[in-house]
C-alpha cells in the first residue's frame, strides 16, 4: 500500500471541512446581515452569526492535534523504559497479554525458563504488582 496515497486521502478529508467551515462562514455573513437589515428578525440574525462562529471553528481545527513525532517519541520511551526492567530481571521466556484488569492492560513476563505458557491461567488471577509470583515461581507484571 502506497502510504502517500493514504495520506493525500487524509488531507482531502481535511480540505472538505475547511470548505465546509468557509462556506458556513460565508452564508453566516450573508444571512445575518440579511435578516437583521431586510427581515428585521433577531432570531435568525442569531441564526446567521451562530453559523459564522460554527464556520469559524471548524477552519481553524488543526490538521493533526498531535504531532506525529510527538507520539512516537513516547511509545519509544515506554519501550526503553520496559526494556530496563525485563534486562534488570533477566526475564528469558516471551511476555503474554493478560485480558484487561482494572481499564488497564497487564503482560505476564515468567523470568524463569521453561514455565512460559504454562502458568498463564494463574497469571490471571495474580495480585498486580512489579514482581509477583504465579505458581512458585517468580513473574514479571508489566
Amino acid at each position: 500500500m502506497n502510504l502517500t496515497r493514504v495520506n493525500e486521502y487524509h488531507h482531502e478529508d481535511v480540505d472538505q471541512y475547511r470548505a465546509v467551515g468557509f462556506g458556513l462562514v460565508v452564508f453566516g455573513a450573508l444571512f445575518a446581515g440579511y435578516a437583521f437589515l431586510m427581515l428585521l428578525s433577531v432570531p435568525l440574525t442569531a441564526l446567521g452569526i451562530s453559523c459564522v462562529v460554527l464556520g469559524a471553528t471548524t477552519v481553524l481545527i488543526p490538521e493533526s492535534p498531535i504531532p506525529a513525532s510527538n507520539i512516537r517519541s513516547m511509545i519509544k520511551g515506554s519501550f526503553l523504559n520496559i526494556e530496563a526492567l525485563l534486562e534488570e530481571f533477566d526475564a528469558e521466556e516471551r511476555c503474554v497479554y493478560l485480558p484487561p484488569r482494572d481499564g488497564r492492560v497487564f503482560a505476564y513476563a515468567p523470568l524463569k525458563a521453561g514455565h512460559g505458557l504454562s502458568n498463564v491461567w494463574q497469571a490471571m488471577e495474580a495480585p498486580i504488582r512489579v514482581v509477583t509470583e504465579v505458581g512458585g515461581e517468580p513473574a514479571r507484571a508489566l
